[in-house]
């Protein structure tokens, strides 16, 4: 775990386990964050970390002598030397995983308590690691473990197989990581032996295995590492002869279907708190996948291209708002050569009936329906507008998608 104090990033991963954190306490900050916090600090002291509504307070205890070493010296003479305690407001705590998986705590100065030069080396540091730790590092499926989507036997097994493939850390593995996929699905969904219909019961198991696989890929942050690989494991998965079950990733499209919730569009309020997150990581691994050619999903770009550039966000809630924004953001970074190329040789004319049904244009543009590079003109003018009205931690996507788009451009 890491702390910042002041200039200093101190180590404290020895600090706290990992359960006592997420279950939302850290307690002690221990010993080797001796000397970081203040020059003055005594070498045998160690810090205690207390948090109330307003302020966090450092207490700084001396270790506690023996009652023979001090017997005596406050008696009838001077009261005992009270505690020393440094009031050190933070304006938040951030939890990061490293790639060893290793929680590390952020704390962020009020700017109004330290020099500005000093705050900017905070949020340098906290803005360099967290966009490092979330674009790698490993990532853990437990929360799958503890909350089985699927009931069975098997989940537990399914589970394991698909951390491993998202935690492939090197291109070179990848279809060494396919096969080995393959071989560990098959072991634990092949039809059992005597069963009425095999062919339901593969079609099933399969079912089940697409739907966990989509629940995991939505705990993988939108622009981590393992979603590119991990798509690319899927698209060698599916070409793999010997392994029908899985071949051209029969039966995918419909789980995705049933996964395919919008949050943003819900009447009803949202109850999961990490609905939103979810939706994003979701669409960045679909979009991931389109893009290798393992789905040919055309329509879904223009769906939530069109949710969030070619309808009006005027009256929806500021969440809901730059989760449209982020989500059409992330089809342009992760599939944006396949939508260029599409709106290069989009015609109308090759578009029938239920296409141009799927495809339509949204309230905003008044263009034909389908892919056109006067589409894509507005998708970009569009996003320029709504810079300034997403939050400010989500401009740099909107910036990041531009630059993507005049990037293509520039190639033809």
């Amino acid at each position: 775990m890491v702390a910042a104090f002041g200039q200093h990033v101190v180590d404290l991963r020895h600090a706290i386990g990992r359960s006592s954190f997420h279950k939302g306490g850290v307690s002690a900050l221990h010993s080797c964050a001796r000397g970081h916090l203040s020059g003055q600090q005594p070498q045998n002291s160690f810090l205690l970390w207390h948090q109330d509504r307003r302020h966090e307070t450092l207490s700084r205890r001396h270790p506690r002598r023996s009652r023979r070493a001090t017997r005596g010296k406050n008696e009838g003479g001077s009261p005992p030397r009270p505690r020393q305690e440094l009031r050190y407001p933070f304006v938040s705590v951030c939890c990061l995983l490293d790639n060893l998986n290793t929680p590390h705590l952020l704390c962020y100065p009020r700017s109004s308590t330290f020099p500005q030069h000093q705050l900017a080396i905070f949020k340098a540091t906290i803005s360099t690691t967290t966009e490092k730790m979330s674009k790698t590092g490993s990532i853990s499926l437990q929360v799958l473990r503890d909350n089985p989507v699927e009931e069975g036997e098997t989940n537990a097994q399914v589970v394991d197989a698909l951390e491993a493939a998202l935690n492939v850390n090197d291109d070179a593995l990848i279809p060494q990581a396919a096969k080995r996929l393959a071989e560990q699905l098959d072991s634990i969904t092949l039809a059992r032996d005597g069963a009425a219909d095999k062919e339901s019961e593969v079609e099933n198991a399969r079912y089940n295995v697409y739907t966990t696989l989509l629940a995991a890929v939505q705990q993988v942050p939108a622009d981590h590492e393992a979603h590119r690989r991990f798509a690319l494991v899927l698209h060698d998965l599916a070409g793999l002869d010997g392994h029908p079950t899985w071949k051209g990733l029969e039966g995918f499209a419909i789980c995705n279907r049933d996964a395919w919730n919008d949050p943003s569009l819900s009447f009803e309020p949202v109850k999961d708190p990490e609905a939103y997150e979810k939706w994003c990581n979701l669409n960045a691994f679909v979009a991931t996948l389109l893009s290798t050619g393992a789905i040919s999903w055309r329509e879904l770009p223009i769906w939530e291209l069109r949710d969030g550039l070619e309808e009006s966000l005027e009256e929806l809630s500021q969440e809901n708002k730059d989760t449209r924004v982020v989500v059409a953001t992330l089809w342009i970074k992760h599939t944006g050569n396949f939508i260029w190329e599409q709106a290069l040789s989009g015609k109308l004319e090759d578009l029938d009936e239920t296409d141009s049904r799927m495809l339509r244009a949204g309230e905003l543009y008044h263009g034909q329906p389908g892919y056109s590079r006067d589409r894509w003109d507005f998708w970009k003018k569009r996003l320029g507008e709504l810079r300034s009205q997403v939050s400010e931690s989500r401009s740099s996507a909107v910036d990041e998608a531009i630059g993507a788009m005049t990037e293509l451009e520039g190639k033809n």
